[in-house]
Parts: C-alpha cells; structure tokens; sequence
C-alpha cells in the first residue's frame, strides 16, 4: 500500500509526554551511536519525495535495491534474468559446434544447460512471486504460495555457484581455443 508524503508527515508526531526519543536516550546514556538504514527503496513507492520523510524519521542510509526491482533501480533478481539470457545465448552458439567437438562440447553443452535452468527456476519463483502480489495476500493459501516460492529463489540462489563453477572449467572450454 502506497503512502503518500502528507499521510507519511501526519505520523510524525511527537511521542508522548515523559517518554524519550530514542534520539533523547542516545544522547544521555553516551552510546556509541546508531544509524537508520533501508534495505530497498520499495517504501517509497514510485514518489522520491517521501525520502524526505523517512530522513525526519532518523533513516541515514538507503540502498537502491535490496533483491527486487523497484520504481528507482534493478535488484540481484533482474540481473539474474540478464544472466540467464546471455547464458542461453551462449549455449545455443556452443552447441552449433559442439558435434565436432565430441565429449567436451557435449560436457560444456550439458554445464550451460544446468545454469541455465537453475537460472530458469528462479526466474519462474520471481514471476511466481509476482503473480501472487497481483492477486492479493488475502488469504491463508497466498501465504503458504508465497513462502514456498520464496524457498525456491533461495534454493536456487545457493545452486548458482557450483552451476557456475561447472560451467566454467577448462577442460570444457579448451576446444574453443
């Protein structure tokens, strides 16, 4: 749900009377300090007006994305996508000449591939994810969708290196020259 920045402002309201800010309270007990950050600009919405809002709240630092796409950059899972592309592009040009290439063209082939669709089945649980927002948390079962899915991008997130890493070996690639 979206804020605009004048419901935002009307919830920055002075604490009750003989309770201290947390500003207060650092400043008495002589605390090293602490620093407000957002991971992920999705609370903004598409307004950047309300960063003025959340700077009154004390937050100091932001960073763009977390791991989706927002209004104001692309996340871990966009570059992914990307990954994905250029990975099956990749394959599909290897295996015009991995015939001739015998067992280490098909090796090759076969380590593309398996990036490739563990890329593919992340790509699938954020276009999952997606589709679940757009249809509405309202209900026990878009919970349990959600959180399986959720489970899926991680799964595959933690596959990603040793999928790399196969596909990246020598021995693979020495026929290409």
């Amino acid at each position: 749900m979206a804020v605009n920045q004048t419901q935002a402002t009307a919830q920055l309201q002075a604490p009750p009377a003989g309770k201290p800010v947390i500003s207060d309270r650092l400043r008495h007990e002589r605390r090293l300090g602490l620093m407000l950050s957002m991971e992920g600009v999705e609370a903004l919405g598409d307004d950047p007006a309300l960063i003025d809002v959340f700077w009154r709240l004390g937050v100091r630092m932001v960073s763009l994305t977390h791991n989706p796409s927002n209004a104001f950059a692309d996340g871990l899972d966009a570059e992914l996508h990307d990954a994905r592309k250029a990975y099956k592009k990749a394959r599909y040009a290897v295996e015009v000449f991995a015939p001739d290439a015998g067992s280490s063209g098909k090796s090759l082939v076969k380590a593309l591939t398996d990036l490739q669709d563990v890329l593919g089945a992340h790509q699938d649980s954020v276009v999952a994810r997606e589709l679940l927002h757009e249809l509405g948390p309202d209900s026990f079962w878009f919970g349990v969708l959600w959180a399986r899915q959720e489970q899926v991008g991680k799964e595959t997130y933690r596959e990603l290196p040793v999928v790399v890493e196969a596909s990246r070996k020598k021995k693979l690639r020495r026929w290409l020259g």
